[in-house]
């Protein structure tokens, strides 16, 4: 018969690897919760915070999608153009918005 330990486990297959399985080593969620972060990360399995890019690269893809919303009607043409402008309105307004790194992002910017 299996008995809970209440003990936090890691379960993770990495690209191309087999499963693994192994113990946080910890009963609290909290601590848990960090640790599998930072094995995720020794994995590379989780990207690292900071690499995602910057607020200029977002701008392509969200081009696209506003294109692609319009070809499925989701949405009307004045909210495109709203969004849009909004765009522009940004990187006119904020120094350097394009080169501005996702992971420094925080209330005081």
């Amino acid at each position: 018969m299996l008995r809970e330990s209440g003990v936090y486990y890691l379960r993770v297959k990495p690209k191309g690897a087999k499963q693994i399985r192994e113990s946080l080593k910890t009963t609290n969620l909290k601590i848990a919760r960090d640790r599998m972060r930072e094995r995720r990360l020794e994995l590379g399995v989780e990207a690292q915070e900071g690499k995602a890019g910057t607020w200029g690269s977002l701008v392509g893809p969200r081009k696209v999608w506003l294109s692609g919303e319009k070809v499925k009607s989701e949405l009307n043409d004045s909210t495109i153009e709203y969004k849009l402008e909004s765009l522009d309105q940004n990187r006119n307004t904020w120094p350097n918005w394009d080169n501005f790194a996702l992971g420094e992002l925080s209330e005081a910017r």
